[in-house]
């Protein structure tokens, strides 16, 4: 449970990928804590596990009305505590949680800034909304050898409905300047991250040393 001083300071809400668990989250949460970010973190499930493979085509219209409610839940916060800023957070599926969230933000209303940590979006899927309603923007982690990624996103589909490979594997091909995409290299084998599709959630280290400083430094 959040303080009231870790709510004054801001709020990081992750979404979990599809097996949607708290528990896929925990090196997350421990690698932020170790970076010394003393913002409210919150693990939002944003559904049943593997809901979104059972009915891929009409998953993303079916999740609009959830991402809304979480929207306004989030402009609550900001309205409450007034400057306090707000990261999103998504691994696998959860990035398209992030997507839709910050897309249903009501109007005058924005996140700061949104992580997608091997989306489970297809590459094609427009970020453009997504980003106008983030004041830093976005940024992306991709592996071209996160292949467990495309072997279940060409069978099962992408969280958008599409069957092929995902932007966790190629990145997204919108160009914006609030955009970061950043691919996966081998430096980052030496905080455990192996390129594979649960390298960017396995490894404490790799969340503190890569990830959480873009949360509290201005870009």
């Amino acid at each position: 449970m959040a303080t009231p001083e870790e709510l004054n300071k801001g709020l990081v809400v992750m979404y979990p990928g599809a097996l949607n668990t708290t528990t896929e989250m925990v090196g997350v949460h421990e690698g932020l804590r170790e970076a010394g970010i003393d913002y409210a973190i919150e693990v939002v499930q944003w559904g049943m596990p593997l809901a979104n493979f059972l009915i891929p085509t009409t998953f993303l219209a079916a999740q609009r009305p959830w991402a809304t409610i979480e929207a306004n839940r989030i402009a609550r916060y900001s309205a409450e505590h007034p400057g306090s800023p707000v990261t999103l957070l998504g691994f696998s599926g959860g990035a398209m949680m992030c997507i839709l969230v910050a897309e249903a933000m009501p109007e005058n209303t924005s996140v700061d800034w949104v992580i997608m940590l091997g989306p489970g979006v297809s590459p094609a899927y427009d970020l453009d909304p997504m980003l106008k309603c983030t004041t830093r923007g976005a940024v992306v982690y991709w592996s071209p050898i996160d292949f467990l990624s495309s072997q279940v996103t060409v069978a099962l589909g992408t969280l958008d409905g599409v069957f092929g490979p995902s932007a966790a594997t190629f990145g997204f091909t919108t160009r914006n300047e609030k955009l970061t995409q950043i691919e996966w290299s081998s430096a980052n084998l030496q905080n455990g991250n192996d390129g594979g599709h649960t390298g960017y959630i396995s490894s404490a280290s790799w969340i503190r040393d890569f990830v959480a400083p873009g949360i509290v430094n201005k870009q």
